[in-house]
């Protein structure tokens, strides 16, 4: 038997991020870059994607070395997955 509810419960379920991918998809030079972040779980599935702009001096920083790109990635994990 099937039954709609009076109002929706919402339901969260947890998942662990163990691993991302990242992509640069814009690039405007001397001003930023835009990267498209892939979080994996632990069976290497693709739980969520967002976008995040470099800018203004995380951009000035960053100067090629894509060893940065990854810090700064890592470095705004939490509020990113939120």
């Amino acid at each position: 038997m099937n039954k709609v509810l009076p109002e929706p419960v919402q339901m969260t379920k947890t998942y662990n991020i163990v691993s991302f991918n990242y992509i640069v998809v814009e690039f405007t030079l001397f001003t930023s870059a835009k990267v498209i972040i892939y979080f994996l779980d632990e069976n290497n599935i693709l739980q969520k994607q967002t976008e995040y702009q470099i800018i203004g001096e995380e951009y000035d920083v960053w100067g090629g070395d894509d060893e940065y790109i990854l810090d700064l990635i890592i470095s705004k994990i939490p509020d990113l997955i939120k």
